[in-house]
């Protein structure tokens, strides 16, 4: 009897390794799924007058000309509230129709997703910050929302559970994040997870690495930004435009030591994997600048070999605006993007 009972142990013994393997590090498959990425901003916005989550501009048609440039996977980004705060577990079946709907149609695209569906404004985390019960309310919440999506693929689909938070106190996010990515993982124990620091950018560095290993490491890169951001309505102040790149001071090895040097070696000396899941330019710098500032950027990438995500695709017509299309106001099948901005990020 011992001896089945030891024969029974050491046939299970694969098996409680593999799992172990599977939730203690980031496969390397999954890792190249995200790599040569590109956020796609405003596919779902919530109507004003009518409460309905729909898609706004984009179609199938969106995502094969994303696939056909190159990448290998969307970063979808929702800024409408998704929690009712009252229900928080109730998840609103409308909402989650529409949004499978996306997801279904970027999968079936051959593009892997990072789910992002908490974009939220500045006013909504400013609260979350200060209200421990809706710090509750929201954990709640995830937890319906992420067992909800835990049946996706997690070759595929990779959960990123708040953008940019950006809580005044290191000590109140570190607290409440951790709480977060447990409930998570209690539902969804093979997904790959990706921890966003409490700003989104280089703050990642001061972070200590979470307890869990299957997780990727955010971070949003905007060096030099007031060459990145010269001109942009929504900072509190205005950032002069006429700003080029490169100059005697803005080179490849200034963004190289005012942002990839801390991080890198952050990573390298926690043995943890980053994800670069924004990095853009806006329009309202020069063309030419904004292709050399691209040309830099994808140069940081291929030589480090960085999972990332361009900002953005979409809302060329509008200035300003990160996109890299030709024309947002073409039909979606007539869409298209700008050789010299795609050729820059050196994707094939």
């Amino acid at each position: 009897m011992k001896q089945y009972a030891l024969l029974c142990l050491f046939a299970t013994l694969p098996l409680l390794v593999k799992s172990q393997q599977t939730l203690r590090e980031v496969p390397a498959s999954r890792y190249e799924q995200l790599k040569n990425g590109i956020n796609i901003d405003n596919w779902l916005v919530r109507n004003k007058t009518t409460g309905v989550l729909a898609p706004t501009q984009y179609t199938e048609s969106d995502l094969k000309l994303i696939r056909q440039a190159g990448f290998r996977h969307v970063r979808f980004p929702i800024r409408s509230v998704l929690m009712d705060e009252q229900h928080p577990e109730t998840l609103n079946r409308q909402d989650m129709d529409s949004i499978k709907a996306v997801l279904n149609l970027m999968l079936k695209n051959g593009l892997a997703v990072v789910f992002n569906p908490v974009h939220p404004a500045r006013e909504y985390t400013a609260r979350l910050e200060a209200d421990t019960a809706m710090q509750t309310a929201f954990i709640r919440f995830w937890t319906a929302l992420a067992r909800e999506v835990s049946t996706y693929d997690p070759e595929r689909l990779f959960i990123e559970p708040m953008n940019e938070p950006f809580f005044k106190s290191q000590a109140v996010w570190d607290t409440f994040n951790g709480r977060l990515l447990r409930a998570i993982r209690r539902v969804a124990p093979t997904h790959t997870l990706v921890v966003t620091p409490v700003k989104g950018n280089q703050d990642v560095a001061d972070m200590q690495p979470v307890d869990d290993r299957n997780v990727v490491y955010s971070t949003h890169c905007y060096s030099p930004f007031g060459f990145t951001h010269q001109g942009a309505p929504w900072l509190r102040y205005t950032l002069p435009t006429g700003q080029h790149y490169p100059t005697s001071q803005w080179t490849i090895d200034f963004i190289r030591k005012d942002f990839f040097d801390r991080v890198l070696a952050w990573a390298k000396t926690n043995q943890v994997r980053l994800y670069l899941g924004e990095y853009g330019v806006l329009n309202t710098a020069d063309y030419n600048d904004r292709v050399a500032w691209l040309t830099d950027l994808g140069t940081i990438i291929r030589e480090n070999q960085l999972a990332s995500a361009l900002w953005c695709y979409g809302r060329a017509s509008v200035s300003p605006s990160f996109s890299t299309l030709e024309k947002n106001d073409a039909p979606a099948s007539e869409r298209k993007f700008d050789d010299k901005l795609l050729n820059a990020l050196q994707l094939k």
